[in-house]
C-alpha cells in the first residue's frame, strides 16, 4: 500500500474535542481545532457543558428569552409610567379645582420625580435590550440587578408586597437563566463577540 492510502485510513483524535477524524485533515470537522496525530486528547480549557450542542442551543434560547424579557420590562415600565403620570396629573388637577384641598408642592415634586424615574428605568431597559445582542452576560446581569432592586426595595422599605407578583417572579427567573447562559457564552467566547 502506498503511504497516501495509509494516511487516509488512519484516524486521529482531536486534542480539543476528542472526536475521531481522518488523518488526512488539517482541522477537526467537529470543532475546527487543529489536528496533530502526535497529540493525545487534552482536557477542555474550562469545565463547561457548552461544548455539547444541546447545551449551546439551550443557552441560545435562554439568552434570547432574557433579551425579550428585557424588552417586555422596558415596554411595560414605560407604559405603566406614562399611565401613572396621566392618572397623577388628572388627580392633581381635580385637587387643584377643590378650594378646600391644600396641595403640598414638595410632595408633588417627589411624586413627579418617582414617575420620571420609572420612565428612565424603561429607557434603560430599551438600551439593555440592544446591548444584550452584543454582550448577553453584561446586559442580562444589569437588567437582573435593576429588576431585582425594583422588585425588592418597595417590599423592604415600604412593606409593600404589591410589586411582588408571580409575573415578576417569572421575569426574575428568566433573567437569572439568561444571565447564567450569558456567562457561559462569555466564558466560551473569551469575554468578547456577538451572541449569534
Amino acid at each position: 500500500m502506498d503511504p497516501v492510502s495509509l494516511e487516509n485510513q488512519k484516524t486521529v483524535t482531536c486534542g480539543k474535542c476528542g472526536s475521531g477524524s481522518p488523518g488526512n485533515l488539517a482541522n477537526c470537522p467537529a470543532c475546527g481545532g487543529l489536528l496533530d496525530p502526535g497529540l493525545k486528547k487534552q482536557p477542555p480549557l474550562f469545565s463547561s457543558a457548552s461544548f455539547d450542542p444541546n447545551e449551546k442551543e439551550k443557552d441560545d434560547r435562554n439568552i434570547d428569552r432574557a433579551r425579550w424579557i428585557i424588552l417586555a420590562v422596558a415596554i411595560l415600565t414605560i407604559i405603566a409610567s406614562l399611565y401613572q403620570w396621566y392618572a397623577f396629573e388628572s388627580a392633581l388637577n381635580k385637587l387643584k379645582a377643590d378650594p378646600l384641598m391644600q396641595i403640598i408642592p414638595e410632595k408633588v415634586v417627589e411624586a413627579r420625580a418617582l414617575l420620571l424615574g420609572g420612565l428612565v428605568v424603561g429607557v434603560i431597559f430599551v438600551g439593555l435590550y440592544f446591548w444584550a445582542k452584543r454582550n448577553p452576560f453584561g446586559a442580562a446581569l444589569t437588567a437582573l440587578l435593576i429588576y431585582a432592586a425594583d422588585t425588592a426595595l418597595p417590599l423592604i422599605f415600604l412593606g409593600n408586597a404589591s410589586r411582588f407578583g408571580i409575573v415578576r417572579i417569572l421575569f426574575l427567573i428568566m433573567l437569572i437563566k439568561g444571565t447564567h447562559s450569558g456567562y457561559r457564552y462569555r466564558k466560551e467566547m473569551g469575554g468578547i463577540g456577538d451572541a449569534h
